[in-house]
């Protein structure tokens, strides 16, 4: 009994048979460069296959040609996609090879930036330690200095206050004491009139009056002789006064100036080593003692100051005691002339000798009296000096207040400077941390795309070797295509988008 004949067989069918014929020939017509080299089957050979397989069947036997045929085509078909594929896979390799390129040398950049970074970012933090303990001890020694100039001027406010109230009241005593002159010389010239009056009744008492006329000439000598004294020691104390005023006020602006000029040096110093390097600690114990030794020299000149203001008071007020006691001797011989008038004005005798002594007694008085002006005039002259030194002295207090402030608002300055350093040190740090953690960020990012990449290249390049060895050729040809093909173009597009989204880190990192 005979077999039934096979139905056509279906297109899944035909593949798996070729493949298997395919496996078994080996002809030199196949490609050598494939992986799997396929071979293909030789005409004269077919019928024999044919032949074994369906021996019964000659409808069987007229369309195998055709299908060896068809087998044939699809085999050169599935060869040219096997170049195909093999072409793709070594442009892969190619980009995987590329891409870890890129990755080690993305890694070797980081590594490089990262260590750049924290090199940076030690010297800023020992510029930072370094440029706060420097601005501190700048700021106290210019609170310090602060104080001592605001106790300086306090001090010289106070000064010359007390010296204000002096003046005003040595030039009240002056004005009592030109006071009490007027009035002695008024007082004077009306017993000069009245003694013209009375003329006539002195002339009886001529040989009492020449003794004591004698007596009055000897005492007005003395009177004199007292006078010339006290204007002898009045000029040696203006002359002595003046000349320590002269020197101790030569000294005070010699003094004054090179402080000034060392306040200068010290801020131009400071403010020249704030601009180019840091303070060593040398430095700043030796601009600490500079600064004392400036301190205790301006003390130990303002100390001398007030000592000799204090000693030139007190010699103007023994000038002016002098001064006193001349007056005081003054009105005493005029109150014992006067009695020795009224003495003859009691007597009530006249005569020409007495006239004539009157007459001389009226010219001492008169010359007393321009004595008296004379010595008016000379203590305006020295209130007018007294002023005059007053107005230098208050000038040089206002040029030393001017050049105290000048300093101050220098060491401000320097005070400003050190902060926007201070402010511009801590931006820069603000960068570098930003830059460090961009930096990790970037690290990161390439250190997990260098990893993606590599596992996913090898295990595309595993599972396409294995699927190309194992895989049969009865699949379909249109799914088979495909399938390569999206295998193929899934990890160039995996990789463009790394690659993409690494560059666009690395543009955000720029910015």
């Amino acid at each position: 009994m005979q077999t039934p004949i096979p139905t056509r067989p279906s297109s899944l069918e035909l593949p798996q048979k070729s493949s298997r014929v395919v496996r078994k020939l080996k002809t030199p017509g196949s490609d050598s460069d494939s992986p799997n080299p396929i071979i293909r089957m030789p005409k004269d050979k077919s019928p024999k296959v044919v032949d074994r397989k369906s021996p019964r069947n000659t409808t069987i036997e007229k369309k195998k040609p055709t299908k060896l045929s068809e087998l044939e085509t699809q085999v050169s078909n599935l060869q040219d996609e096997l170049k195909k594929v093999k072409d793709q896979l070594g442009s892969t390799e190619s980009s995987r090879r590329r891409a870890k390129l890129d990755a080690e040398e993305a890694k070797k950049h980081l590594v490089a930036t990262s260590a750049k970074l924290e090199q940076t970012q030690r010297q800023l933090d020992e510029l930072t330690e370094s440029d706060d303990s420097r601005v501190q001890e700048l700021r106290k020694i210019s609170q310090d200095r602060d104080r001592a100039w605001q106790s300086e001027l306090e001090a010289l406010q106070k000064q010359q206050s007390f010296e204000t109230a002096t003046l005003a009241s040595a030039m009240n005593e002056a004005q009592k004491f030109k006071a009490q002159l007027e009035r002695v010389s008024q007082s004077a010239r009306a017993e000069i009139q009245s003694l013209r009056d009375e003329l006539s009744e002195t002339l009886d008492l001529v040989e009492k009056l020449r003794e004591e006329v004698n007596e009055s000439q000897e005492n007005e000598a003395r009177a004199r002789e007292e006078v010339t004294r006290a204007e002898m020691e009045l000029e040696v104390l203006k002359s002595v006064k003046a000349v320590k005023s002269d020197d101790s006020l030569a000294s005070e602006l010699e003094e004054s100036k090179n402080r000034v000029r060392t306040l200068e040096e010290l801020v131009g110093k400071m403010s020249a080593e704030v601009k180019e390097a840091p303070f060593s600690e040398n430095d700043e114990s030796e601009l600490k003692n500079e600064v004392c030794r400036l301190r205790a020299e301006l003390e130990a000149a303002e100390k001398r100051y007030r000592d000799e203001y204090i000693q030139s008071t007190l010699e103007i007020r023994s000038a002016y005691e002098l001064v006193e006691t001349a007056k005081s001797e003054f009105s005493q011989r005029e109150a014992e002339l006067e009695a020795e008038l009224e003495e003859l004005r009691a007597s009530g005798k006249e005569n020409e000798l007495e006239r004539i002594e009157l007459k001389k007694l009226e010219t001492q008085l008169r010359s007393v009296i321009e004595e008296n002006e004379t010595l008016k005039s000379e203590i305006e002259k020295n209130k007018i000096e007294r002023s005059k030194e007053n107005d230098e002295v208050l000038m040089k207090i206002g040029s030393l207040a001017d050049e105290a402030a000048k300093s101050s608002k220098k060491a401000e300055r320097v005070a400003e400077e050190l902060d926007a350093t201070q402010v511009s040190n801590s931006e820069m740090e603000a960068e570098l941390r930003r830059l460090k953690v961009q930096s990790d960020q970037w690290r990161k990012a390439a250190e997990a795309a260098a990893a993606m990449l590599s596992s996913v290249n090898n295990g595309k390049y595993v599972e396409r070797s294995g699927s190309m060895e194992h895989h049969t050729i009865g699949r379909k040809l249109d799914s088979e295509h495909s399938d390569d093909t999206d295998d193929d173009e899934s990890p160039k597009k995996w990789n463009g988008n790394v690659l993409k989204k690494i560059g666009v880190l690395l543009k955000k990192g720029q910015k």
